[in-house]
């Protein structure tokens, strides 16, 4: 960057059939309207069927096919691989960035420390803000250069080592539109998930290891939602949000417990023998 130039930033983002899916439209368009002040804008499409494409080249020419191949993390790395500003932010094609956000992340770059940021999110679920539960503040903008991508496939993260400053304003995440898409969410990263976890170390379970390896975490998942996030005060939304919670877990519990007699089966399944003429 040339003495007393400002600094450019890059927004990144993966698409895939995002019109006819989740979040829609509506959210898409938004979505690209609050990064339209950026410097750069890379998408990166997996080969989407429906009106992605056409949508997102309203806001950027820099838009790149690669079928989607089982793996999120992947489409992330290629993504970061065309952008070119000094910083780079990561944001979902369901997520708006409120103007308040937008002037946080314009002072922050301007500054030389810290490397990086967290970006609260707020998750709008059903059309409507939850005020307690659900909050998070994954690491979204970074100097371009430094860190890395961590975490299982398809539920990725990004890592920096150092110091790591955190926004104010949140992102608005809108995640699930309708219960169905997120139904349709809970099982492609219940896969993730389970496919990361260690196996157990019985494959045949008994009451007490379904217990101890399904139904209780699935339990302290809705615990935690519902009293300790205090999800009790989003009313409605939060009973429906913590008990999906719980589901989440108990489908990754049980897509585990699946994979472990999958193996003992295969390990002690007798060899083929192919005699000899």
């Amino acid at each position: 960057m040339p003495p007393g130039a400002a600094p450019r930033l890059s927004v990144m983002m993966i698409t895939g059939n995002v019109i006819e899916r989740s979040p829609g439209r509506a959210i898409f368009e938004r979505a690209l309207q609050s990064v339209a002040w950026a410097d750069e804008l890379v998408i990166v499409d997996s080969a989407s069927s429906d009106a992605t494409r056409e949508v997102a080249a309203r806001y950027t020419e820099r838009i790149y096919v690669h079928p989607y191949r089982n793996s999120l993390k992947q489409q992330k790395v290629i993504a970061l691989q065309y952008v070119t500003g000094d910083w780079v932010l990561w944001v979902d094609a369901d997520e708006v960035l409120p103007p308040a956000l937008i002037a946080e992340i314009q002072a922050a770059v301007r500054r030389a420390e810290p490397l990086a940021y967290r970006l609260p999110r707020q998750h709008i679920f059903l059309d409507r803000a939850l005020d307690h539960v659900g909050d998070d503040a994954p690491l979204r903008l970074w100097r371009r250069g430094v860190g890395e991508w961590g975490g299982p496939e398809n539920d990725e993260i990004y890592v920096v080592a150092g110091p790591v400053g955190r926004m104010h304003t949140p992102l608005e995440h809108y995640s699930s539109p309708t219960l169905a898409l997120r139904l349709e969410k809970i099982a492609f990263f219940a896969s993730a998930h389970a496919a990361s976890r260690p196996l157990p170390p019985v494959a045949s379970y008994s009451l007490r290891d379904a217990w101890r390896w399904i139904f209780k975490p699935a339990a302290q998942q809705f615990y935690g939602a519902y009293w300790l996030q205090r999800g009790y005060k989003d009313g409605v939304r939060g009973l429906v949000w913590a008990t999906l919670c719980a589901i989440a877990e108990f489908y990754t519990g049980i897509l585990v417990w699946e994979r472990a007699e999958a193996d003992a089966r295969a390990a002690t399944a007798e060899p083929i023998s192919h005699g000899g003429a």
